[in-house]
């Protein structure tokens, strides 16, 4: 006898000035049979002119009648180092575990399964921070995922008590040692050290305070790993004048299309970083070879 799916689990929907992709997300969401959903929508900036876009934001969340309770319409814009983690905080405050979507990206059907599979099988095990449905994978992994240092914000799933870590102060740079840290992720890869002192550097001493980084940091610090699809389940379309971080077309890695996750799941033999996958995104995603462009562009990207 076939096991029915798990139940979809909680999801929170980040948006702001994009009533139009905040339509099509809540619209997938529904039609795929998510029934608890949660939306924070941040409040407009006072200098600029997205107010009217802001409210008409806010329309397209009221007309899905979502309950109150699950509805954060905030009149102040916090931004994203500050709002995002705030609405986190606020999600996690209600449910102990969830998806959570930026507006801009259009999983496939599939990914709400796979995450709905993996938080029940990892809940208790404090060596997985997370679940992510997008992948920088040009060649599929053997198995249905792996495990990664790396956590992209592109369509995620995590648990309260793996989020209560997050460094809400940036603080911990300073707290813990941070050479010793990146040089043991590092094992001899100056390149990965270089680039990561250099990053969380801007993060924590220059004040950029991106709070993706800082999640990330948390994560190198607690020595966890994400549960990361083999094969790309989130589309990333936040290009444009009005995307909030995502830099260019250029960056073909964003480019890659949503695919189909299969079922039933092929799970890795241990929980492990994949040392070859990880370098693959270490390259792909964040130095951004030359030669790694040529990659994407042979693969028709």
């Amino acid at each position: 006898m076939s096991i029915p799916p798990a139940p979809l689990p909680p999801v929170l929907v980040l948006a702001c000035r994009r009533p139009e992709f905040t339509e099509r997300l809540l619209r997938f969401l529904v039609t795929s049979g998510v029934r608890d959903i949660h939306v924070v929508v941040d409040g407009a900036k006072a200098s600029s002119r997205d107010a009217g876009l802001v409210e008409r934001t806010r329309e397209v969340v009221r007309s899905f009648e979502l309950p109150e309770s699950q509805l954060l319409l905030r009149d102040a814009n916090l931004g994203g180092p500050r709002g995002i983690p705030e609405a986190i905080d606020w999600f996690f405050d209600r449910r102990e575990r969830g998806i959570i979507l930026e507006d801009d990206l259009l999983p496939d059907p599939s990914f709400l399964r796979f995450a709905a599979e993996l938080l029940p099988l990892y809940e208790h095990d404090r060596r997985v921070a997370a679940i992510h449905g997008w992948s920088s994978q040009l060649r599929t992994p053997p198995h249905s995922y792996y495990f990664s240092r790396y956590a992209p914000g592109w369509g995620w799933a995590t648990w309260a008590s793996r989020w209560k870590d997050f460094d809400r102060e940036s603080r911990l740079w300073f707290d813990v040692d941070h050479v010793r840290v990146l040089r043991e992720l590092a094992d001899g890869d100056k390149s990965f050290f270089d680039y990561w002192s250099k990053v969380l550097h801007r993060v924590y001493v220059e004040g950029t305070r991106n709070w993706d980084y800082r999640w990330l940091f948390t994560n190198f610090v607690l020595n966890r790993l994400t549960a990361t699809a083999s094969v790309n389940l989130v589309e990333n379309t936040g290009f444009g004048e009005d995307a909030s971080n995502t830099a260019s077309k250029s960056m073909l890695f964003f480019l890659l299309p949503k695919s189909l996750m299969q079922f039933p799941l092929r799970h890795p033999p241990e929980v492990r970083a994949d040392a070859k996958a990880d370098r693959h995104a270490h390259r792909a995603v964040y130095l951004w070879h030359p030669w790694m462009r040529l990659r994407y562009r042979l693969a028709g990207y």
